[in-house]
């Protein structure tokens, strides 16, 4: 494939109406929620343990973490469903009408084109790259947007826990990159 035959990715989304970008716009939102959502598990564990310092009040202390916990654990399976699922119904609309603009460019073409290319080629080459953008534009994207935060809120929680710890093991962060760098070369 040359450089020139790349298409960017936010030209997938000329195909969107309103209405799909609607549905982009709160499967991203409920992937940010999930995302800022689930780095709270790590520190309402934190608190669980802490709670056994105190044996007054252990059994007290664990009830209402735990009941926060469940509520937490709910809400994100709520946004982690309603951020799939708008992301899925986002990119199947996208993806249908890609696959028709895809065949009306193929009409498109002079018969000689039909001559250079291999038909039966074709008709699964499509389905295959209509596929590929269709998982860019929903699951890929919605997974890139969920770490994302996910990290940024992690990294917020752990420097409003404690800012010092957060920043010796922020410091280890290029060490882990050219580990898991050289890892993967392996």
């Amino acid at each position: 494939m040359s450089e020139s035959s790349i298409v960017p990715y936010s030209k997938l989304y000329c195909f969107a109406s309103r209405k799909d970008k609607l549905y982009m716009f709160i499967g991203h939102l409920a992937a940010v929620i999930t995302g800022v959502g689930l780095p709270s598990f790590v520190f309402l564990m934190g608190n669980v343990i802490d709670s056994f310092a105190s044996f007054d009040e252990v059994l007290e202390s664990i009830k209402r973490i735990s009941l926060i916990l469940v509520l937490i654990g709910i809400a994100i399976w709520f946004f982690s469903y309603i951020y799939y699922a708008f992301l899925l119904m986002f990119s199947e609309l996208v993806g249908y009408k890609l696959r028709v603009e895809y065949f009306r460019a193929i009409l498109r073409q002079d018969i000689a084109w039909f001559d250079s290319i291999n038909p039966s080629e074709l008709s699964a080459k499509v389905p295959k790259e209509v596929m590929a953008m269709q998982r860019a534009l929903g699951e890929k994207m919605g997974t890139i947007v969920l770490s994302l935060f996910m990290c940024m809120s992690g990294l917020a929680f752990a420097f409003s826990k404690g800012w010092k710890f957060s920043f010796v093991l922020l410091a280890l962060v290029p060490c882990i990159t050219v580990a898991t760098f050289l890892f993967t070369k392996v």
